[in-house]
Formats: C-alpha cells, sequence, structure tokens
C-alpha cells in the first residue's frame, strides 16, 4: 500500500499534463501512487497518457466539474497521505519528500502546505507566492486570506474522510472550504520553501468573478464556518470579501461591479478601511488615512472612469496576474 497518492484531475488539458505527471515521477521520495480522473475530456488526453502504461491509474467519469473528480480520486486512492495536483502544474522534486516528513513528525496536525512558485503558458517561472509561514495558521487567519495552495498540500486522508471531502456544490473554492472546516478542529503546518509550481494562463480566469464571490460568501455562510464566528467578525469577513472583489473587479475593468462592491463593503462594516489593509498601502508610509477614505472615495473614481470609457475619452486595461 503506498504512503501517498497524487491525484490529478483533469479536463482537456492534454497539452499541460504530461509535464504534471513527469514531476510526480521525478520526485525523491518514490512511494506513491499517480490516479489520474479524466473528468469526461473531450481533447486527445486518453491517448496522451497511453504512454504511462501501469504507472499510473486511469480513471474516467462523464464531465461532473472539479470538485468531483477530486473526490473521484480521494475515493479510489490508497495512501495515507494524499495531494491533488492540478492537471496544469508541477511538483518540485522534493515536495513530496519534505511534506511527508512534517506529516512524519508531527502526528496532531491535518495538513502541511507551502508556498509555490509562478509559471506562465511556456513553464517560465516569473513570481513566488508570498510566504505564509509569518501568518497565524489558524482557522480565522485562513478565512481572511486563503495562503494555503492546493497543489502544495498534503494531507491525512482520515481527516479528509471524516470532513467528507469536497463540497461538489462549490464549482471555486472548494480546497478552501476544505481547509476551513479542517482548520476549526485540526492545527496544519507550513513550510518554508515553494514547493511546487502554477501554471496561471487564460484558461486559469474561465469562472466568472461573480461565481467566486458567490462562493466565497456561500463558504462564510455555512453553519460550521458563521458558528465560530460573532456576529461583527461575520460581518467584517464579508466586508473583506466584497472589498476583495471590488479590487478584482478594478483590474478587469469592470468598474461599475468594482464601485458595486465597494459600497456593499460598507453596508456590511463601515470601518472597512480601518480593518483591511490594502495592497497598495504595503509600500506606502503614513497611509492611515488612505485606508480609511479608500472604501469611500474609489468608487466614484471607478464611476469615472466607467464613463469616460463609454464616452471613448480612455482605454480600460485588463489585469489578470493579481486575481484570486
Amino acid at each position: 500500500m503506498p504512503k501517498v497518492s497524487v491525484i490529478i484531475p483533469t479536463y482537456n488539458r492534454s497539452q499541460y499534463i504530461c509535464q504534471a505527471i513527469d514531476s510526480v515521477l521525478m520526485q525523491i521520495f518514490t512511494d506513491y501512487e499517480i490516479i489520474i480522473v479524466d473528468d469526461g475530456s473531450t481533447d486527445d488526453t486518453r491517448e496522451v497518457l497511453k504512454k504511462y502504461g501501469n504507472t499510473i491509474q486511469y480513471l474516467y467519469q462523464k464531465n461532473m466539474g472539479p470538485p468531483s473528480a477530486m473526490n473521484t480520486g480521494i475515493r479510489c486512492s490508497k495512501g495515507e497521505y494524499f495531494v491533488i495536483l492540478g492537471d496544469d502544474d508541477v511538483l518540485m522534486p522534493n515536495m513530496l519528500e519534505r511534506q511527508a516528513a512534517v506529516l512524519e513528525r508531527n502526528p496532531d496536525i491535518a495538513f502541511v502546505c507551502s508556498g509555490t512558485y509562478f509559471m506562465d503558458e511556456h513553464s517560465q517561472v516569473y513570481k513566488t507566492s508570498d510566504s505564509g509561514r509569518y501568518r497565524e495558521k489558524s482557522f480565522k487567519s485562513l478565512l481572511f486570506d486563503n495562503f494555503v495552495w492546493h497543489l502544495t498540500v498534503l494531507i491525512r486522508r482520515k481527516i479528509s474522510e471524516e470532513m467528507g471531502h469536497l463540497d461538489e456544490s462549490l464549482l471555486t473554492n472548494h480546497d478552501h472550504d476544505l481547509w476551513l472546516r479542517i482548520a476549526i478542529k485540526y492545527k496544519f503546518e507550513y513550510t518554508d520553501a515553494p514547493l511546487a509550481k502554477f501554471r496561471r494562463h487564460s484558461g486559469n480566469f474561465s469562472k466568472s468573478l461573480e461565481l467566486h464571490l458567490r462562493d466565497h460568501l456561500t463558504i462564510l455562510d455555512k453553519k460550521e464556518v458563521r458558528g465560530h464566528l460573532t456576529w461583527i467578525e461575520y460581518m467584517k469577513y464579508r466586508a473583506v470579501n466584497l472589498y476583495r472583489f471590488g479590487l478584482f473587479y478594478s483590474r478587469t475593468g469592470e468598474y461599475l461591479k468594482a464601485a458595486r462592491c465597494y459600497w456593499l463593503a460598507i453596508l456590511n462594516f463601515p470601518w472597512i478601511g480601518v480593518y483591511f489593509w490594502p495592497y497598495e498601502s504595503n509600500k506606502m508610509k503614513f497611509s492611515m488615512p488612505y485606508r480609511f477614505l479608500k472604501p469611500y472615495i474609489a468608487p466614484f473614481f471607478y464611476v469615472l472612469k466607467f464613463l469616460l470609457w463609454k464616452l471613448g475619452l480612455i482605454k480600460i486595461s485588463i489585469q489578470t496576474d493579481n486575481l484570486a
């Protein structure tokens, strides 16, 4: 029986999936199994994978979405621990060795995660994620900001089973939901080096921001989550999500939706500017006035930019690099 199960759900990613599998085959740690769950691909994925023979377990199901494919792989896995690797991502050669060692040394933690590199569609690394090791490793810190990159997570299968695995009603953020439910009851750890490469390309953004925001708020409304928050904390976290998505909308040029999110954030928690530290203010000294006033001023600025764009006086630039 393998110690680790590497589960790779896939859908129409034949151009990338071999890189994902090869990164597992190059691991220093060798006590693993590889399970590919093909979620109804219509491209040549099945043909591409034939070269691996019995090195992988190939499972096919009709298209039911990522969380369903992940759960299929988890339920068919035999490892004591498992990791879910994206079909367009790769692991560093020491990932399984380092993460398995952490779980072996710390029987009281549910999972271990790390930072990740970001690479483009040509496999060129251009950025490293912000370190999570200095953050409080707790349910509330994770609720505020999901610093757990799923492709770096090695988790105890028995604990995932206890939690019911991934919520298949969530089309996005299903991994964040699982980490939160686990963090309510168990501890987790963060290792201090990027142990994977997350690929960013246009296919990453196929789901709308509306869907992401809806699922974020759905998770917040779950009784397991809301039951561990005071009323004021609940309103703060709603406001934080709305504020953050207002920023995302502004980066994609959807200024009216950005303004709406900012106004809703203020309605949920009028002092959101003090509570939430905007990314831009990290490099600004004496930024308290900016932090406080931004949620009130930015919506009018966004509406003005929208009007200028409609009049053809400005162009709108789209940024996807910093989206959730």
